[in-house]
């Protein structure tokens, strides 16, 4: 895998029922999605560099989003209503 960032929308933010993550490019990706104690609450992995993120049944709270690709890494906020 490379080192660097990788481009990524995160949609809607405050999500409420799911959010969309976007890379900027049509690779595979890994999405993991953990709570501020760093519990893992979704793995997703997107072969079209779109993954769609039901959050139904999650706490209110804000969440890390980390997306990985073999262009790089980033790491997102998103608030969960």
């Amino acid at each position: 895998m490379a080192e660097g960032l990788l481009a990524v929308r995160l949609f809607p933010n405050p999500a409420q029922g799911y959010f969309v993550v976007e890379s900027a490019s049509s690779e595979a990706m890994r999405v993991e999605v953990s709570n501020l104690m760093g519990q893992v609450v979704n793995v997703t992995e997107a072969s079209n560099g779109v993954a769609r993120i039901t959050t139904a049944g999650w706490a209110p709270a804000v969440y890390f989003v980390r997306t990985v690709s073999e262009r790089g890494q980033n790491v997102a906020r998103v608030t969960v209503l």
